[in-house]
């Protein structure tokens, strides 16, 4: 029986997964030089995000929560003036309507791999 509750309180004390601010941007964007800031070519299929490097180091392996429940990873590669702190994230995509209507979402993530710090 003491198990049983130990088990139980064990389960119902979980941490919530963290959310992130996350919103989106191109390659084409004023400013963009379509090379991340580690040289990556900055291309939608790659799944690269810009995030704040004092909190994620180039290469982090971050998963993603969409809100249709589907999961992706994706890698830091980028940083970016307006992403600053641990819950923040802008994620490349393929045009600019689509970062318009992405516009700023909140989904929960969880560091896959760290990269170098």
């Amino acid at each position: 029986m003491t198990i049983l509750m130990v088990m139980a309180f064990a389960v119902g004390t979980a941490s919530a997964a963290p959310t992130a601010k996350v919103t989106a941007y191109t390659a084409t964007c004023p400013g963009c030089s379509g090379v991340t800031r580690d040289g990556t070519p900055a291309e939608s299929h790659r799944r690269i995000l810009a995030a704040d490097p004092r909190h994620y180091p180039m290469g982090t392996r971050v998963e993603l929560t969409f809100p249709d429940g589907d999961v992706a990873v994706y890698t830091v590669h980028d940083t970016g003036a307006s992403v600053r702190g641990p819950n923040r994230f802008d994620m490349l995509v393929r045009t600019d309507r689509f970062a318009r209507e992405w516009g700023v979402q909140h989904l929960t993530f969880r560091v896959v791999e760290w990269g170098d710090r």
